[in-house]
Parts: structure tokens; C-alpha cells; sequence
């Protein structure tokens, strides 16, 4: 899957092997002696601390990937294969490690949709509590953001076109692996989009607040996903994304 991956991302590039200072290219791992010269070794390294990712010293996307495993790398793979041309962008602008910052919002989405096991008292990625788990019995609130998700799951079963087919054969978790792969494509676009808007209203904004941003995508995908029209559609959230963006970029000329 690593190959594949690589192949997205650098097509013209022969797969040399999962251990590849290339990897570094696209927000894996990151050696404090090779940064970019957009961020600041020290706030780099504190920052990834606050993520709750480990930055080694070695090449190799495996040590990155212990957590998620596999789903990342097929989470990675839908993106890269669908929206592969807003992929590079994100790396040509190289305003955060796109990969690093990409697995942890895959965390949150599933800490926050509760398909995590088990289940941390806190999300480790936004900080954010799951008041699913309490002493008591009873939640303390209803989640119809997981409502919305079955939703998706719903649709993404229902959908009969050849290549959607094809792809609900490769995804090893079926329905949820369609939907959740949506949901993470259209979190990570507005996840950048967000760190733009954040960047353009302060410019002193570090890597430091890029926890500010990983929450406010939390807040606008649990708002579309709990939204009393239901039955939600893929077309939907498609559609969504599309002016969540659009907004922050509204936002950008405006200032």
C-alpha cells in the first residue's frame, strides 16, 4: 500500500523501498537537522509533541503509522487516488506536515465517531472530551453526529455505480470504510482551509495553534453530521465541503 502510495504522490519516481527521505517530502517524519525553512525547528518539534505524534530520526512512514496502521495508509490512499490533485497542492504549499497532521485528524474523527477501541476518556489529538464515557449508565447527551454517519453508511451500501462498486470491493471495512474515507477526504480539505483562514487573520500564528484548527474541523464535521435532515448522502457531503471551503476562502479575499 506504501507503494501505492508513493506511486500517487511521486509518479515519475521509481518505489525504492519503505525506508525513503522522500517520505519527509509529504509530512511524515521529520529530522530536526532537515526542516523546511517555513517553520522553526523548536516550534516544529513542540508541536508534534502536542499532537501527540512521535517525530523519529529515522525515513521510514511505518514508525508514523503505528497507531491507525493500515487504515491510515488506505485512508491516505483514497485521498491520494480521489482528490490527488488537492493532495500535491497541500504539499507544494507546505504550511503544515500534511501526513503527520492528516493521521492525527484521523484520530479524532475516530475517537469522535466512536469507532475507536477502547475509547479515551479525551480525544489526544484536539483535547476534546467524550462524554460517551462517564461513570454513569446513561450519556449524558445524544451523539446524532453518529446518526449522520450511519447515514453515510447507508448510502455508501446503497450506491450501485461501477466504480463505487469497485471501490466498496478493495475497502477491507466495507460501508464504514467508504463513508469514514469521505468524511476524513472532506475533513483534511477543510482542515487546510480552516489553517488558511487562521494564518491570513494572524499572521504570527505558529504550528503551535494548529490544535485550534483541528478543533474548529471537529466542529463543522459534527455540525453536518448532525443535521435533522436525515437521511445524509455522500452528494452531500460532497457538497458541503465544497462551500466550507468556499467560505474560508470568501473570507481570505474579504480581509
Amino acid at each position: 500500500m506504501l507503494q501505492h502510495l508513493w506511486s500517487g504522490l511521486f509518479p515519475t519516481l521509481p518505489y525504492e523501498g519503505r525506508v525513503n527521505v522522500r517520505w519527509r517530502d509529504v509530512g511524515f517524519q521529520v529530522r530536526s537537522t532537515v526542516l523546511s525553512a517555513c517553520f522553526k525547528c523548536f516550534e516544529l518539534m513542540l508541536t508534534l509533541a502536542a499532537l501527540c505524534v512521535l517525530a523519529s530520526q529515522n525515513d521510514d512512514p511505518a514508525s508514523d503509522l503505528r497507531t491507525s496502521g493500515r487504515l491510515a495508509i488506505r485512508m491516505l490512499l483514497y485521498f491520494s487516488d480521489h482528490l490527488n490533485d488537492e493532495f500535491k497542492r497541500m504539499l507544494r504549499e507546505n504550511r503544515f506536515p500534511v501526513c503527520l497532521c492528516a493521521l492525527n485528524l484521523l484520530e479524532m474523527l475516530l475517537c469522535h465517531l466512536k469507532l475507536k477501541e477502547p475509547l479515551p476518556l479525551v480525544c489526544p489529538c484536539c483535547g476534546t472530551e467524550n462524554a460517551e464515557l462517564e461513570t454513569s449508565q446513561q450519556p449524558s447527551r445524544s451523539h446524532p453526529e453518529l446518526r449522520g454517519f450511519v447515514a453515510l453508511m447507508g448510502d455508501a451500501s446503497s450506491l450501485a455505480s461501477s466504480a463505487f462498486s469497485h471501490q466498496l470491493a478493495c475497502a477491507e471495512g466495507g460501508p464504514a470504510e467508504i463513508a469514514l474515507a469521505h468524511v476524513f477526504a472532506h475533513s483534511l480539505l477543510v482542515m487546510d482551509a480552516v489553517w488558511k483562514q487562521q494564518l491570513q487573520r494572524d499572521p504570527t500564528t505558529t504550528l503551535m495553534h494548529f490544535r485550534e484548527a483541528l478543533v474548529e474541523t471537529r466542529v463543522r464535521i459534527v455540525a453536518f453530521l448532525s443535521r435533522r435532515r436525515l437521511p445524509l448522502t455522500l452528494a452531500e457531503l460532497d457538497v458541503w465541503g465544497y462551500r466550507q471551503r468556499a467560505r474560508c476562502r470568501s473570507f481570505r479575499k474579504a480581509a
